[in-house]
């Protein structure tokens, strides 16, 4: 009973800390160790790889952090883009492979650390957004979420500028052209009223749009493990109590 108890403290704190780090600083290392499990259990034909080759050849590009639009303030009129996001506390990374913009890898925010989240989404229209901003504006760029409709956001001096980069034309917003603030604003109004009135949910979320098979991310079970520590110990107490009360009696 001792060695199947000890076993499952291990199987638990192993499903609670994946990948912990002290601080953003070290989100890149989580990021490389959650890519070679991802490596270890997706499927290469599901996230827009070429062969297995070439997702064990993946590496981690650049990364972003991601926030959200919340449906409430943009419908109620923000005055700026910046004043209706919230902070997603996810950072998102592109995996490249061969010198292609494959996919990407996406860390959450626990505490002061990051653990991993999910792997999937579209490499090549995140790349092809970025390629749209100004060259010196693009490593301060956001992530923005809004549903399932995602966007890219940089806040120049007195500019804010947004892209759209999803498969499919979002509430009428062309995809891979640089809208001015101001301009997005009263589109994204638009689309917020349109959300709320359909029954959406202030605050916006995580979401792919268009996903295809090659690029729908995938949250991996990584409940699993606590679960069949759970039901491992539920059935050693079981058997533990059953053996006492025999020799009780």
């Amino acid at each position: 009973m001792r060695i199947i108890f000890a076993l499952l403290l291990v199987v638990l704190c192993i499903s609670g800390s994946a990948f912990a780090a002290d601080g953003p600083d070290q989100a890149r290392s989580v990021a490389e160790k959650a890519l070679q499990t991802y490596k270890g259990m997706a499927d290469w034909d599901k996230f827009n790889f070429k062969s297995g080759d070439e997702l064990q050849n993946a590496a981690l590009g650049e990364s972003l952090p991601v926030f959200a639009f919340d449906v409430a303030k943009l419908s109620n009129g923000a005055p700026t883009l910046e004043r209706a996001m919230n902070d997603a506390n996810t950072l998102e990374f592109m995996v490249k492979a061969n010198g292609r913009d494959v996919t990407r890898l996406t860390l959450r925010k626990s505490g002061d650390s990051y653990v991993r989240y999910r792997f999937g989404g579209s490499g090549p229209n995140l790349a092809r957004g970025l390629a749209s901003l100004p060259e010196t504006a693009r490593p301060d760029a956001r992530l923005v979420v809004l549903g399932a409709a995602e966007f890219l956001y940089v806040n120049l001096p007195n500019q804010e500028l947004l892209v759209a980069i999803n498969a499919v034309a979002v509430g009428g917003i062309p995809n891979f052209k640089v809208h001015a603030g101001p301009q997005a604003l009263d589109m994204l109004k638009q689309v917020a009223k349109g959300m709320l009135k359909d029954g959406g949910v202030p605050g916006g979320g995580l979401g792919y749009p268009g996903a295809t098979p090659e690029n729908r991310p995938e949250t991996f079970p990584w409940v699993m493990p606590s679960l069949l520590g759970t039901i491992l110990a539920g059935g050693g107490l079981y058997f533990y109590r059953t053996r006492t009360k025999t020799r009780v009696h």
